[in-house]
């Protein structure tokens, strides 16, 4: 297994529900998919990072990981 990928501020990622793992209600990943949908399914990660006042990277890329966001290239 290799590192994760590396993102810059300005990447965006956007909704793309295609994983089948649930998210729980009230969870910090459904909140961020929350956040998505009230802004037009993308964001920046310096966005998403600011509108919770510290990094959820790692959240975002487990979200990428399950299938439930993409990153734009």
């Amino acid at each position: 297994m290799g590192r994760p990928k590396a993102y810059d501020d300005e990447a965006r990622v956007c909704l793309h529900p295609r994983g089948n793992s649930k998210l729980h209600p009230g969870g910090d990943r459904r909140a961020i998919v929350e956040l998505l949908l009230e802004n037009g399914g993308c964001m920046t990660l310096a966005a998403i990072d600011e509108h919770y006042g510290f990094s959820v990277r790692d959240r975002v890329l487990a979200l990428v990981r399950a299938g439930w966001l993409e990153v734009e290239r």
